[in-house]
């Protein structure tokens, strides 16, 4: 069975067991360390479930049992507590008009479309027909060739 479910493309079938993970620390002071567990593929998920202190060897070593489809914190906050909230949640109020739709033909041509924002490449509105001034006005992307990204390498070739 694929584990690892949010990789993508997803991974071949593969066999996992549960195991043990040992860490060494550097010792710099005398803190313990707080682990939770969490566990997203068994039935009864229990999430940043309090599992205990971690018990550390004077020389920074200490081991954690891990089971199949467990994610492990390990901090040195002793506050942390699953979130809670004594009011009820507030009104869902959106501040975008959703559902949005948009039939682009208030815009003139060559305009960028209200809500929208270019990211790789330059959209703007343009009739579905070139030539034409009349019928269906739609978002185009107006860039023939992929652009140079401009925030870091590679940032493009997805």
């Amino acid at each position: 069975r694929d584990h690892a479910s949010c990789t993508r493309p997803p991974l071949p079938d593969f066999d996992v067991d549960d195991e043990t993970v040992t860490f060494n620390l550097p010792v710099s002071d005398d803190r313990p360390l707080y682990v939770w567990k969490s566990n997203f593929e068994v039935d009864d998920a229990k999430l940043f479930d309090f599992t205990g202190i971690a018990d550390i060897a004077p020389h920074g070593r200490f081991s954690i049992e891990i089971d199949v489809g467990d994610v492990i914190t390990v901090s040195t906050v002793d506050s942390a507590r699953k979130g809670s909230f004594d009011s009820k949640l507030p009104e869902f109020k959106p501040l975008f008009p959703l559902p949005y739709e948009d039939d682009f033909d208030s815009y003139d041509i060559g305009q960028e479309a209200d809500y929208f924002s270019d990211q790789i490449g330059i959209f703007e509105i343009r009739p579905e027909s070139e030539g034409s001034r009349s019928g269906n006005f739609v978002m185009r992307q107006m860039v023939p060739y992929l652009p140079i990204g401009g925030i870091a390498a590679n940032c493009n070739r997805h």
